[in-house]
């Protein structure tokens, strides 16, 4: 495939985020004063639209598509799709109260604001990383002996998903915090099954035929999201500080650096989630696709080159 021209959003994108960093930077020495201070209060969601713009245009130019150009209502439905799906870890924290925000605007609407425009940046970030590292042929030729997948197995991945997303919320607080790791891996012993049931993409989809590809991918490109979460999050004058009580006296930016090890089960997790949404919003128009863009095959959000290939 010929290389396409490098889009002009993806420079955008790119000025966008190194600009905002240059201003968070900036605030580290001269803090609470002028123009870059207000735009390095939103530092997690302008350096992450930015980052997002520059991976698309980057893929785009690799592989001749992306979700902006493409599946560009792919990319809408994401949005609040991952608003939803952080709320949600919010809800658990809530209980578990692993983190906490600093530096809120004390106005509720643009605390608010905030929040939802970073939130929305959650899917499609850690998506497009995992699409590139695809587009660039990491792990390409990863394999492992199958997995021969039973009913006996998916409801025994089932029962234990229940367990894990259900207990933390059963245990007092003191005792819960240690629990957020089991959230983290619930949601994809419990929905994975569910998707691979249905015929929808999955990691045991992909045990099944001997891939590890999407698994390595998905993993690594959570890990490398989370880096670059906890690292643009380390200066920011608005940000979040953890009390998770995992190697509390060894950290990496604000993260614990036991924490680290949880960014990649939470991709997977992200990745189970957005295909169980996407065989919910199926079943909920009766089993017409009213969206054919969501079953199209084109990356990880959508079921992923490597099941397109071998069907």
């Amino acid at each position: 495939m010929d290389k396409q021209r490098f889009p002009l959003y993806g420079w955008i994108g790119l000025a966008l985020t190194l600009g905002t960093l240059g201003c968070t930077a900036y605030t580290r020495f001269v803090p609470n004063e002028g123009f870059p201070y207000h735009v390095a209060r939103y530092t997690t969601a302008l350096a992450w639209w930015g980052y997002i713009l520059f991976v698309d245009a980057w893929l785009y130019r690799l592989q001749g598509s992306s979700l902006l150009r493409g599946r560009r209502r792919m990319f809408w439905i994401m949005l609040p799709v991952s608003v939803i799906v952080w709320c949600w870890f919010e809800f658990y924290n809530f209980h578990l109260r692993n983190w906490h925000y600093e530096g809120l605007s004390p106005h509720l609407w643009e605390r608010w604001l905030n929040m939802l425009v970073a939130f929305a940046t959650v899917i499609p970030g850690v998506f497009l990383t995992v699409e590139w590292l695809e587009a660039v042929g990491l792990f390409r030729r990863l394999r492992a002996p199958r997995l021969r997948v039973s009913s006996t197995l998916l409801y025994l991945l089932v029962l234990v998903g229940v367990g894990c997303v259900v207990l933390p919320l059963m245990f007092p607080e003191e005792r819960a915090q240690y629990l957020f790791a089991l959230v983290w891996v619930g949601y994809v012993f419990l929905l994975d099954p569910i998707n691979y049931a249905n015929g929808y993409p999955s990691l045991l989809g992909e045990l099944e035929q001997g891939r590890l590809t999407r698994l390595a991918t998905l993993f690594v490109g959570g890990l490398v999201c989370g880096i670059w979460w906890e690292s643009w999050n380390w200066w920011a004058p608005t940000k979040w500080v953890y009390d998770a009580p995992f190697t509390p006296r060894i950290r990496l930016f604000e993260m614990p650096f036991a924490g680290f090890w949880g960014f990649g089960p939470f991709a997977w997790e992200l990745y189970a989630v957005w295909h169980f949404f996407r065989l919910v919003f199926r079943s909920s128009q009766g089993g017409e696709v009213k969206h054919p863009v969501l079953l199209e095959a084109d990356g990880p959000g959508d079921g992923g080159k490597l099941q397109r290939d071998e069907r």
